[in-house]
């Protein structure tokens, strides 16, 4: 233990400094998470910044899209060290001005061309939500407090060369701060391994409104019994309130994800008055695993080392849906004449019974690609250069593994083997088309195979089906197939 900034405050409720937290628990975190969008929805960011303090390290990232399409970020992680009040990482840094009022976020000049001086202004109350309590074998796997609140924001924004100057009547967001336990760092490597399919039903969705917010946060079982549940209306300062509700959904769900579509409803349900029904048009999906949430190196409370900075960019039209569960959908909003702009957060894992899915991964609708034969010659497909075999050798290697379990529980290896036959079929199906365009089309959807199967080896060795060495093995085989594929399509477009 040592003595740090913090100590000087009349703010301590355990006997210790403040560098200690009251639980050994390797979970315990706390963290910020901001959002932020253009009224149009042009342009969205998110930001994370975390400590973990039974795990020894701080990490944050800043993340931007740009017309829907394209997603840049800049992540860092550190040592934690002793001084709880020192709120950098890398470039990004978050200062408190005024709690709950004002805080300012701020992201360095580095090499990947994202930096930003922004100032959040609150619009509405903070809402502390309902305690968060999830039992796993009557173990806490979430233990936790979150507060949100909704917000504008004011400053500079720059990314991909890009200037953007914000202010209060054309940008707005929000942000929370929760603290507890929640799984971090990885898997647990306590205990005995899982019994039962996974399942977590997820939906968080503050929403920006003229003259008024909603916040809508619903987490449920397979069977529909909820586990947490809060719904608020408040009303923007100066006259700032809050009326708490029931919430309830009728969600739709896109062809092929486990997305919600355009049509989808939220409800929010005063003690007395009348029921708010909110309408989403989604407009595209942010990437969760841009700020750290699942990614298998840069994770929350990962280490990654004493001082990594690191950065990059996916391509939204690449990014298989069915391989990036969580997501934050930004989509304008309709109450009544009421027009507004928010997102909808949204995970849907395993089964769910009010919305058809019955597996661990099944898609909305899902159909699986058909094979066609065609008549481009077997030496068009594109193979590795260091393995010097197509993609459809890897993806029989990926369904022949012997790691797996042999009652293929969860669904997973189902799964597993429907998308990577998917990289084959999609290849052969292109081969059966007439034109470069529609080979490289078909290419892309088997590139987006080759990073589904990717996220199903990472959830496979977090699930303890796969060690760590056969994980890293056909994680870096996938890679090279999407590398490979990559270059396959742009030879064709080239051509073309």
């Amino acid at each position: 233990m040592a003595v740090t900034p913090a100590d000087e405050y009349l703010i301590h409720q355990t006997p210790y400094t403040f560098d200690r937290v009251a639980t050994s628990d390797r979970n315990f975190y706390d963290r910020y998470f901001f959002n932020g969008y253009r009224r149009d929805g042009d342009v969205y960011f998110a930001v994370a910044m975390g400590v973990y303090p039974n795990l020894g390290v701080m990490d944050a990232a800043f993340s931007v899209v740009q017309g829907g399409r394209l997603q840049y970020y800049v992540r860092a992680s550190r040592f934690l060290g002793d001084d709880r009040m020192d709120t950098r990482v890398g470039p990004i840094s978050v200062q408190i001005v005024e709690p709950f009022r004002k805080i300012r976020v701020k992201v360095a000049k580095n090499k990947w061309g994202i930096t930003a001086d922004l100032v959040f202004d609150a619009r509405s109350l903070p809402n502390e939500e309902p305690h968060f309590l999830r039992l796993a074998r009557n173990v806490p796997v979430m233990d936790y407090t979150r507060i949100t609140q909704h917000g504008s924001w004011s400053g500079k924004l720059s990314c991909n060369g890009v200037s953007y100057d914000l202010s209060q009547d054309t940008w707005w967001g929000s942000r929370d701060h929760s603290w507890g336990i929640r799984n971090v760092g990885g898997r647990d490597p306590r205990g005995a391994p899982a019994t039962e399919m996974p399942q977590f039903f997820w939906n968080w969705a503050p929403l920006n409104f003229e003259d008024m917010c909603t916040l809508f946060t619903v987490s449920e079982y397979s069977d529909g019994t909820r586990w947490h549940e809060s719904g608020v209306i408040l009303k923007p300062y100066p006259n700032a309130s809050e009326e708490l509700t029931r919430a309830d959904h009728s969600l739709k769900f896109a062809k092929g994800t486990r997305w919600i579509d355009s049509g989808s409803v939220i409800s929010l349900i005063p003690a007395k008055g009348k029921q708010l029904d909110i309408e989403f048009k989604p407009l595209y999906s942010f990437l969760m695993k841009g700020i750290g949430y699942g990614d298998p190196k840069w994770g929350h409370g990962m280490w990654v080392g004493p001082d990594e900075v690191d950065g990059g960019m996916y391509d939204l039209a690449l990014e298989p849906p069915m391989a990036n569960l969580h997501v934050q959908q930004i989509s304008e909003v309709t109450a009544g004449r009421k027009k507004g702009i928010g997102i909808y957060e949204v995970i849907v894992m395993g089964t769910l019974a009010k919305y058809g899915f019955k597996e661990l991964m099944d898609p909305a609708f899902g159909q699986g690609s058909r094979c066609r034969t065609g008549g481009r010659s077997r030496a068009e497909l594109p193979r590795t250069e260091s393995h010097a075999e197509s993609p459809c050798a890897y993806a029989g290697r990926v369904r022949s593994h012997e790691d797996f379990p042999e009652d293929e529980r969860f669904g997973l290896t189902r799964q597993l083997r429907r998308a990577s036959a998917s990289i084959g079929y999609n290849i052969a199906e292109g081969c059966g088309r007439d034109t470069d365009a529609d080979f490289a089309r078909f290419l892309q959807i088997a590139m987006g195979s080759a990073s589904e199967v990717e996220y199903e080896l990472w959830l496979a060795k977090d699930l303890g089906y796969l060690s760590v060495a056969s994980h890293d093995r056909l994680a870096e085989q996938a890679i090279e197939v999407r590398k490979m594929l990559r270059a396959f399509i742009d030879r064709l477009r080239h051509r073309s």
